[in-house]
């Protein structure tokens, strides 16, 4: 591994205070190091161009099977096509890219971490499988458990100890990096014939409401002493007039609760056609409560896919916009659907969309705990974050995207009235920084004895252009995409937290378990790596 030496570079690093600094940054055997031992270095002057570290993607579907059964259902999704190099394999897919698509499209944004936020755990060995094949990035994975019949039945008891003993047997199995609850009981509500589930509603045969649901949960992932808090999607996401049921779900944290995609969760009216904006009573209530982060979820209007483990709401969503719809259960711990979906700027509805998470993200006062992300690719791409970048930066480029869309932006939203421009400090804080820490990283700069994961732009172009293509992408000290050219070729890692697997009580009540509910042996189950 050669030594780099970066010369003259306009440094963000939020982890270090660092805002625009000129400095220099010296890579050896990896790391970021204070000075360069060996005689070979490789220089690269970049005079004008500015330096972050590594971007964490904190919420993106990319591997697994709902991304997999999204690949399939979605033949005409394939119009991107990425041709076989001397590095790289073939790759397709617009919304939803192969593997190893994946992480070249990532390399190319100067991405470094990637979070699969909802892995089955049935399904975890696929999920390890083609987080595997993504190349270059480091990967984790998180469990779905927030619809998890034996989790209920734990929370129903108050159980709390059989519960943390169950989710850490979970874990271990599936190496996974922490529990993700998607709409709390509303599968299981679903399956037996419940309709749209609230926060206090019962859910049938357990008799545990979301509430319950996500309490437990937390208190789990304290105990276990977890580096990620719970990961939540609420329920009612999606749906108009959810913010009420949204704020009650969040007030149930009591010390640490990340919200995934809150842009979906930030809706008012009483029906599609009086559908409006409550970002501001959301984002009010989340600025004054730093127990709770959050990524945006932001869409852009494109042709993109739906997938989630909310299987009510892809039901819902299909029969809503007439479009075709996979489903399916996995056991007894949750189910999956895949839509197909085109965000238009003149529908009122996709407009507003738009505006509120551009909202969330402006009218956030602590950055440290926000997360660039759109849910990759349920509100969008994720190599659409450059155009969200240039939107958060500039207010003329939103206005006047806002202006050629629907009017709605204006009657039902308060985007026009907020004159805040991100910095490129700020960029930084949303896609590393904040990132990093809230998924509880070592590494959140370019700190001494640090892995050197180091991006350089050059903003010359433009803010789009330039956040799309690296100048030069460099991950644990490799040199991996220049000027979009992939210039490495190997297969990243995979992380995961540690638990105590053994526990042979527990193992006896799940073998009992399994036999009734399951249709493999429990001695299938799990993950080897």
């Amino acid at each position: 591994m050669t030594a780099i030496e970066i010369r003259n570079a306009q440094v963000y690093d939020p982890a270090q205070k660092i805002d625009g600094e000129v400095k220099d940054i010296l890579i050896e055997k990896g790391l970021i190091v204070s000075e360069i031992k060996s005689k070979k270095k490789k220089v690269i002057n970049a005079k004008g161009n500015i330096l972050m570290k590594g971007g964490v993607d904190v919420h993106t579907h990319i591997a697994g099977s709902a991304i997999n059964s999204a690949r399939l259902l979605r033949p005409e999704d394939k119009t991107f096509i990425w041709k076989k190099t001397e590095n790289t394999h073939s790759g397709t897919g617009f919304s939803c890219p192969t593997t190893y698509l994946t992480g070249y499209r990532y390399a190319q944004l100067g991405y470094s971490t990637l979070q699969e936020p909802a892995t089955s755990p049935l399904k975890a060995k696929h999920t390890h499988d083609e987080l595997q094949e993504i190349p270059f990035m480091r990967k984790q994975a998180l469990l779905l458990m927030g619809n998890n019949l034996l989790a209920a039945q734990y929370i129903h008891d108050k159980d709390f100890d059989g519960l943390t003993d169950y989710c850490s047997w979970m874990m271990d199995r599936t190496k996974t990096n922490g529990l993700k609850l998607v709409a709390p009981g509303a599968y299981l509500s679903w399956i037996w014939g419940g309709k749209k589930t609230l926060p206090n509603s019962l859910v049938p045969k357990v008799d545990v409401t979301p509430k319950d649901i996500i309490s437990g949960l937390e208190k789990t992932a304290e105990a276990l002493n977890l580096p990620h808090p719970i990961h939540v999607h609420l329920n009612g996401m999606g749906y108009y007039g959810n913010y009420e049921s949204s704020l009650a779900e969040m007030k149930v944290a009591k010390s640490r609760m990340h919200v995934a995609h809150l842009q979906f969760s930030s809706y008012g009216g009483n029906s599609w056609g009086e559908f409006e904006s409550k970002a501001d009573e959301i984002i009010k209530y989340v600025n004054g409560n730093n127990k709770i982060t959050f990524d945006l979820g932001q869409i852009t209007h494109d042709k993109t896919t739906t997938l989630t483990a909310d299987a009510p709401f892809e039901q819902y969503l299909s029969f809503l916009i007439r479009e075709k719809w996979n489903a399916r259960d996995v056991e007894f711990e949750h189910g999956t659907g895949v839509v197909p979906i085109h965000y238009h700027k003149d529908n009122p509805v996709n407009a507003v969309q738009w505006a509120v998470g551009l909202e969330l993200a402006l009218l956030a006062k602590d950055l440290s705990r926000v997360c660039l992300s759109t849910d990759h690719p349920n509100a969008a791409p994720f190599f659409r974050y450059p155009r969200i970048i240039y939107w958060l930066m500039d207010k003329k480029s939103r206005e006047k995207y806002a202006d050629e869309s629907h009017k709605a932006i204006a009657d039902r939203t308060s985007l026009y009235s907020i004159e805040r421009e991100y910095s490129l400090y700020d960029v930084a804080t949303i896609t590393r920084y904040a990132p990093a820490k809230i998924l509880g990283l070592k590494d959140t700069g370019l700190t001494e004895g640090s892995v050197a994961d180091v991006s350089i732009y050059d903003l010359s172009r433009g803010i789009e252009e330039g956040f799309s293509q690296t100048d030069t992408t460099i991950i644990g000290g490799d040199v991996v995409a220049v000027k979009g050219e992939i210039t490495a070729s190997f297969s990243g890692s995979l992380t995961h937290h540690k638990m105590d697997g053994e526990n042979k009580k527990l193992e006896e009540k799940l073998d009992t378990f399994f036999k009734n509910y399951y249709s493999i042996c429990l001695s299938n189950y799990g993950v080897n790596l």
